[in-house]
């Protein structure tokens, strides 16, 4: 049970202009099968959620060979990593029916208590987690231009739209709201072949933040306080 897979069905309110799966179901579909599977490893809601306790998104980093497109059918495979202190790892894959690999993945996840939002070991509320490598590494944080090349600036508010059980923005609208602000030539026309994201700062209900944006050979460039993101054409 330390792995888990499911075939699932690419549906039509889950891809893009292009027929591909879009950039945000890709991080849903990512963070659903990570839930369903900490239920199964036993350290799902009942030990977290209904007691009082979050698990967040720090950071992910996905690698695209292809992304699948409407009506195709998939494996999404998924298991967790070895825990590094307050941080455990968790590596996803998508096969198509042929066993080839089209997205690999790794995500961050740290657990924190809701009521203060303080960062725990998940030892601290008896959770025990067997993660494995398989010889998967921990992708480096990629790194955003040093000097301020800001071609864009705009405001982003937390609203009822964005913002998910945890009472923050949702991980996949930020990359939601920065694809908004890519050329429709560059989404129409090339690929997408790589994400990273780093998160640092939750924004609750209500809050705005400024996001500055710049590009260089088809790779665009968000940063802002609370998150940064990277998107590799």
């Amino acid at each position: 049970m330390s792995q888990f897979e499911a075939d699932i069905r690419i549906r039509s309110f889950q891809v893009d202009i292009n027929k591909n799966l879009s950039i945000p179901s890709l991080l849903g579909i990512n963070q659903e099968r990570a839930i369903h599977h900490t239920e199964m490893l036993g350290y799902g809601k009942e030990k977290t959620l209904d007691k009082g306790y979050l698990w967040i998104i720090t950071a992910q980093h996905f690698h695209i060979e292809r992304l699948p497109v409407y009506d195709e059918k998939i494996k999404i495979i998924t298991y967790p990593g070895k825990q590094r202190s307050f941080f455990l790892p968790r590596y996803l894959e998508i096969v198509d029916q042929n066993g080839n690999r089209l997205v690999k993945g790794t995500t961050l996840w740290t657990l924190i208590k809701k009521e203060n939002r303080k960062i725990l070991e998940t030892s601290d509320i008896g959770i025990v987690i067997q993660g494995e490598e398989k010889g998967t590494e921990i992708p480096p944080f990629f790194s955003l231009p040093k000097e301020d090349t800001s071609d864009q600036r705009f405001y982003r508010k937390a609203d009822y739209s964005n913002c998910d059980l945890n009472g923050h923005i949702n991980n996949t609208r930020y990359a939601e709201e920065c694809l908004r602000h890519i050329p429709n030539d560059i989404v129409r026309n090339y690929p997408i072949k790589e994400i990273g994201a780093k998160y640092r700062k939750e924004v609750r209900l209500g809050e705005k933040f400024l996001v500055h944006s710049s590009s260089k050979d088809k790779t665009y460039f968000f940063k802002s306080c609370p998150f940064s993101l990277r998107l590799c054409f």
